[in-house]
């Protein structure tokens, strides 16, 4: 799986930015805010709406396997 920042266009006009995994949009995205300092990694917080499926059947991750890579 490899997250990555989206570049938003509507025909040649950019319209903001967005987060994609694997080269797909991710759906449901309200926003995303970048941040930026110096000598520090870029940061991204992306906000999401949420409905009565996603808080009602949310999925397990166990974290003693997951792999945070940069």
């Amino acid at each position: 799986m490899k997250a990555q920042l989206a570049h938003l266009y509507r025909g040649d006009q950019f319209m903001g930015y967005g987060l994609a995994v694997d080269g797909q949009l991710v759906d449901r995205q309200v926003s995303v805010d970048i941040s930026t300092s110096p000598n520090e990694l870029s940061t991204a917080t992306v906000v999401f709406y949420l409905d009565g499926e996603m808080t009602e059947n949310p999925v397990r991750v166990d974290l003693d396997e997951f792999k945070c890579q940069r």
